[in-house]
């Protein structure tokens, strides 16, 4: 029942029936939905002990990131109202994918929503308006949007289209036969044309690092260099024809991203100074033509600086710390799981691109993501642990408390120039599995935090002028 919770939801959020299918309009089945997963965990912690609770650094972090909102927020009742939902669906996913082929069969269902609104756009961008977009397009000047919540503006859905490429190479491509391999080209193609008629600027730098991510992680680093080259030169060449990127310099001149960069100096102001504003509180008040304007800030990073200040962002930046920690350095011998691995990685990395152009700090793919993270961390620590011969418990752990000490394990190694052996006692397996956060992942954290107020004030500098 959790599982099935979990997959409604992605339906719900990703194709938005609600929004354009005749009969549904206005459907509200969101605490429902959470009620229904919740109590199916309830119903399988009796029946199966197995999978618990707070047992990954990964989730005290986005915990200590939660609180924190609601602590800064001026209203705490409705912070807690606009915390509850994502918040639910964080710890939603991050049980309901108990096994491998729950996480295989959910990346294909993502996949398969992303994709299915690809191509509902395509269809749109054809003349065939499903959604009943024509009104957003129009505004929009002909680029392509949906009319749904997440896709009504050329920029959202762009981004969103830009993960189909990652969530269908995984689905697909990634250790897969090769009719499977075969009928993904049509729909890459398909994708492409999506993304394209969006005329996103920010899309196609997404698309790109999603793209880069997904084909080099996993490879050798002879490899990874030689992909890296080869897009950059491939993709370079490919920019100029892209629609709105034929002259690349009169970015710095665009009053749109002009405007966009005294939002994040107005943002910037209010990190350094605050105090905070809130949970999804901010929107800045620029001086444009001599009138003050409200701009959004077009930026997660720079929403949750302002909303939340340092500590909030430096909060936020952790749990990506924590996600990434977990994907470089839990490599398993399973299909499912590297697949796993790859595509959130990818779906990470162009999240981060992302987050420099559109705001989606409060949305739900950073939770769903993140979620989907704790449960892949689990179970390749699992794997790891079967496969070193530990035994576990029903709950999933080394029958033996870590905190008791290691359980002798021998090793035996040349002797020296004496000849025979030397047996030596070595580590216990799980003691090389990170699962606890420390000085290296408060390292990773601050590192991020640094590069992403570096690039802030980067930003400023290039494109307000002086």
């Amino acid at each position: 029942m959790e599982f099935l919770a979990a997959i409604l939801f992605l339906i719900l959020y990703f194709v938005r029936p609600q929004d354009w299918v005749p009969g549904l309009e206005g459907l509200n089945v969101i605490k429902p939905i959470i009620a229904m997963g919740f109590l199916g965990l309830f119903n399988r912690e009796r029946r199966v002990p197995r999978w618990g609770w707070m047992t990954t650094p990964h989730e005290w972090v986005m915990l200590a990131y939660i609180l924190h909102g609601i602590y800064v927020d001026p209203v705490w009742d409705e912070a807690f109202s606009a915390v509850m939902p994502v918040a639910s669906f964080y710890f939603l996913t991050s049980q309901a994918l108990s096994s491998e082929s729950r996480v295989d069969k959910y990346f294909a269902w993502w996949a398969g929503c992303v994709t299915l609104m690809c191509f509902v756009g395509v269809l749109t961008d054809m003349g065939i308006d499903l959604t009943k977009a024509r009104d957003y397009i129009d505004v929009n000047l002909g680029r392509l949007c949906l009319n749904t919540y997440l896709l009504n503006n050329p920029n959202a859905m762009g981004h969103t289209a830009a993960t189909a490429f990652a969530l269908i190479y995984f689905a697909m491509v990634f250790r897969r036969d090769i009719g499977m391999k075969a009928m993904a080209v049509p729909v890459f193609l398909m994708v492409g044309q999506c993304v394209v008629a969006t005329e996103s600027k920010g899309a196609y730098l997404s698309a790109a690092g999603t793209i880069v991510a997904a084909l080099m992680i996993g490879r050798s680093f002879v490899v990874q260099i030689l992909v890296g080259c080869l897009l950059f030169i491939g993709g370079s060449a490919a920019t100029s024809s892209l629609p709105r990127m034929a002259d690349t310099t009169a970015m710095q001149y665009d009053e749109g991203i002009m405007g966009r960069a005294l939002a994040f100096e107005a943002a910037r102001g209010l990190y350094q100074f605050g105090p905070p504003a809130g949970w999804n509180r901010f929107q800045a008040v620029i001086q444009w033509e001599g009138e003050d304007v409200e701009k959004s800030t077009h930026s997660s990073f720079v929403q949750v600086g302002a909303d939340q200040g340092p500590v909030g962002l430096f909060l936020y930046l952790a749990v990506f710390g924590c996600a990434l920690r977990s994907l470089f350095t839990m490599r398993t011998s399973s299909d499912v799981l590297e697949r796993a691995r790859g595509v959130l990685f990818a779906l990470i990395v162009g999240y981060f691109v992302s987050g420099w152009m559109i705001n989606r700090s409060y949305h739900s793919e950073y939770f769903l993501m993140m979620g989907a993270v704790v449960a892949f961390h689990k179970l390749a620590r699992e794997r790891k642990l079967i496969e070193a011969g530990v035994k576990l418990n029903e709950h999933g752990e080394p029958l033996v408390d870590e905190d008791e000490g290691p359980v002798p394990v021998f090793t035996a190694v040349p002797a020296g120039e004496g000849g025979g052996i030397e047996v030596r006692e070595t580590e216990s397996p799980w003691k090389k599995l990170w699962n606890r956060y420390g000085l290296i992942d408060f390292g990773i954290a601050y590192a991020l935090l640094s590069f992403v107020i570096w690039f802030w004030d980067y930003l400023i500098n290039f494109f307000v002028p002086r």
